[in-house]
């Protein structure tokens, strides 16, 4: 098998991946002050690449982590996975604030895990907490964006706060998580995340979802598997599939609508996500 790129290398360690980004995010504030017509365009297709591989690669694994490792029935399992999507439609549907609401629970809570079980914190209230701390920073900087959204999900308009106060307060919620647990790495996460203050929203979000969250599951699963790169793109590649599928349901569902596809979107992730954090949970529990 040839090599893989030397760009990669850096991009399988924690820190090297960190200081990558943290260099990446800075370039991207620098060209959304002098050339945003030139870098925007760049960045969004880097993003989408990873998000192409990597970023719905490493949820398309639940089958081989979950399925073949208890021997449950392909269609069994598939089965079970879209119920638990439909279940969480349903809850969608029936009360739009309270499906928000545990979503972001349950995002918050994946996210904390992936990363700070990567630090060796394996409790889940570090989890919660750094969770909750990175998504506040990221949507609380970005509450204009986030405006013209919110009625589209919820049915009524974003209520008025101190959004950039909560952001910067949560940036120091971090930096003190950080110095109580001795870890460089959540400060440097912390300041890729203030970074993306000056930026738009989706590339905020996709600097730290494609290159911190997706990079580190998928480095997961590769040492845990003990699977090639290339293999793993290749049992991920039908359900992958399946997930461009739905992201094009959601473009049609919206009639081409911005916001009303980014609710849609946001609510077919939502669905999508429910049951790969509960199997990813499984899976760290049982890796530990």
């Amino acid at each position: 098998m040839p090599k893989l790129p030397a760009l990669w290398s850096p991009l399988q360690r924690p820190t090297g991946r960190l200081w990558l980004l943290l260099g990446l995010s800075l370039l991207a504030l620098l060209g959304e002050q002098w050339a945003p017509h030139y870098s925007r365009p760049v960045l969004y297709a880097l993003l989408g690449l990873g998000l192409l591989t990597v970023g719905l690669g490493h949820g398309a694994m639940d089958q081989i982590t979950t399925a073949r490792a208890r021997q449950l029935p392909l269609g069994t399992f598939i089965s079970l996975y879209l119920g638990v999507m439909a279940l969480m439609a349903l809850f969608w549907w029936l009360w739009s604030y309270g499906a928000l609401g545990v979503f972001l629970l349950y995002s918050a809570l994946h996210f904390g895990e992936t990363d700070l079980r990567s630090m060796g914190q394996q409790h889940w209230g570090w989890h919660l907490l750094w969770g909750s701390l990175l998504l506040l920073m990221i949507l609380s900087s970005h509450a204009e964006a986030l405006a013209p959204l919110w009625p589209s999900l919820t049915g009524y308009p974003l209520p008025p706060g101190p959004y950039q106060i909560l952001a910067w307060g949560a940036a120091g919620g971090g930096l003190l998580l950080a110095l109580y647990l001795r870890e460089k790495r959540l400060a440097g996460l912390t300041l890729l995340l203030v970074i993306g203050y000056g930026l738009p929203l989706l590339m905020a979000f996709g600097l730290y979802f494609i290159g911190q969250h997706s990079l580190q599951g998928w480095q997961d699963l590769h040492h845990s598997l003990r699977r090639s790169h290339r293999a793993l793109l290749r049992e991920a590649a039908p359900y992958t599939l399946g997930a461009w599928i739905g992201l094009a349901g959601a473009l049609y569902w919206s009639g081409g609508a911005l916001a009303q596809y980014t609710a849609a979107l946001f609510i077919f992730i939502s669905c999508v996500s429910l049951p790969h954090v509960a199997l990813m949970a499984a899976f760290y529990r049982e890796r530990s």
